[in-house]
């Protein structure tokens, strides 16, 4: 027998998967262990995650989860690969100049002080001190030094794939922002660390089938972001939906890679 979502391996007469601990069988019984190996007694055998069976109870080892960020990343690279083309006037131009010009006329005092603050905490740096902050906690206090690494890896790759698209497609910034900004308009390294922060803290502080709320606040800090930036006149609004697809993207496939070994560690906690 085996229950939903899992392939029992089976010798014998019978199979049985017990996800979330250690399996032991006799006889003719088999056991599945995720995150540990299965003991097989009799003539039974035993299935390992990462063997020819895929899917376990994490579900950033799902192949969803792979295909997903691959598509978000190409859609990203598509997006890159049109404003590059034409910098400074891409086809959509009149979209991004429609929604700077209809968010400048919301601007006010306050709501600008608030734009600035929100910018900073999500922007690359608050988002670094906040990584390094949460991945010393995993290390030290938690001995999670593989969720510790995924949440750091995760933020240096945001960094890496940030700063070489901004190269590529050196696209002008939208005149007259309030902010002071580096150059390249294309991706928003602010929306980018948002959400890649969020998914990484995501995956290693909730435990799978509880991220739901998690993921909501993902959602929304990340929609926050993108009208912070937009408001200040940083960036066009394109520019930051470019970013939500690369961060996305790297995010998942990143998470397909670790998610086998951050399983293990949450079946042993």
């Amino acid at each position: 027998m085996s229950l939903p979502g899992w392939e029992g391996a089976a010798g014998g007469t019978g199979g049985v998967s017990l996800p979330g601990r250690e399996g032991a069988a006799s006889g003719t019984d088999a056991a599945v262990a995720p995150g540990g190996d299965g003991v097989a007694g009799g003539t039974g055998a035993a299935v390992e995650p990462g063997g020819e069976r895929a899917a376990s109870g994490e579900p950033g080892r799902s192949m969803v989860t792979l295909i997903m960020g691959i598509v978000l990343l190409g859609l990203g690279a598509a997006l890159a690969a049109v404003i590059a083309a034409r910098p400074v006037r891409p086809p959509f131009q009149g979209l991004d100049q429609a929604w700077l010009s209809a968010i400048r006329h919301t601007r006010d005092p306050a709501l600008t002080e608030l734009a600035k603050i929100l910018s900073l905490i999500g922007g690359p740096a608050g988002t670094a001190v906040i990584a390094a902050a949460v991945a010393l906690y995993l290390w030290i206090a938690r001995q999670r030094r593989v969720a510790a690494i995924f949440l750091i890896t995760t933020l240096l790759l945001r960094a890496g794939v940030s700063g070489l698209v901004k190269n590529l497609v050196e696209r002008p910034r939208p005149a007259g922002a309030l902010v002071a900004a580096d150059v390249g308009s294309f991706p928003s390294g602010h929306v980018m660390a948002t959400l890649a922060l969020g998914v990484a803290l995501t995956v290693v502080l909730a435990r799978p089938g509880r991220r739901r709320w998690p993921t909501a606040a993902v959602v929304v800090a990340t929609l926050v972001m993108i009208w912070c930036r937009t408001y200040l006149g940083a960036h066009w609004l394109t520019d930051t939906i470019g970013s939500v697809l690369l961060a996305g993207g790297l995010s998942l496939v990143a998470w397909w890679i670790a998610a086998v070994r951050l399983e293990r560690v949450f079946s042993r906690n």
